[in-house]
C-alpha cells in the first residue's frame, strides 16, 4: 500500500527524504526480492481522496516529481502517472514475469473499498482452485 497524497511530504523519521520516493523504492524492493518472485503482488495506491483535494488546492504535482513536465495538474492524469510509475518498476525489477494487480482506492469510500476487496478476493480463490488443479 502506497498513499497517492504524499508527493509534496517527507518521513517523519527523516526529513529528507519524500514519502513518495521513498514508496517507490521500497515498491522496487519487493519487486525484486527473490523470496517473492513466484507470487502475484497486488498494490494499492491509496488516498486518492486526498490528492484531489491537494490538487484542487492548488499545489503542483510537478513542482514535486520534476519528470512529470507541464501535464495536467489533475486527479486521473497525476493517478495514471503514478499508477504508470509503480507498474514500470514492477517490470523493470521483477526477477520473473509475474502479475501485478494494482488498485487505486480511497480507503473512506466503503463502497468502492468493498468492491476492490471483492476483486482481490476472486483473484486469491482463482489462484487457489488453479494451484489444485481445479481449473
Amino acid at each position: 500500500m502506497a498513499p497517492l497524497s504524499a508527493f509534496n511530504q517527507v518521513l517523519a523519521e527523516d526529513e529528507s527524504v519524500n514519502r513518495l520516493t521513498d514508496s517507490l523504492k521500497l515498491w522496487q524492493m519487493i519487486c525484486g526480492n527473490k523470496i517473492l518472485a513466484s507470487v502475484e503482488l497486488i498494490l494499492f495506491l491509496n488516498k486518492l481522496d486526498i490528492l484531489d483535494a491537494k490538487l484542487r488546492s492548488g499545489v503542483r504535482f510537478s513542482n514535486y516529481v520534476k519528470s512529470y513536465g507541464s501535464n495536467p495538474n489533475e486527479t486521473k492524469p497525476v493517478a495514471k502517472y503514478l499508477l504508470d510509475a509503480f507498474i514500470n518498476l514492477h517490470q523493470q525489477h521483477t526477477p520473473k514475469k509475474r502479475k501485478i494487480h494494482p488498485h487505486l482506492t480511497c480507503a473512506i469510500d466503503t463502497k468502492a473499498t468493498s468492491s476492490v476487496i471483492d476483486r482481490i478476493h476472486e483473484v486469491i480463490i482463482i489462484k487457489i482452485l488453479s494451484h489444485s488443479n481445479i481449473i
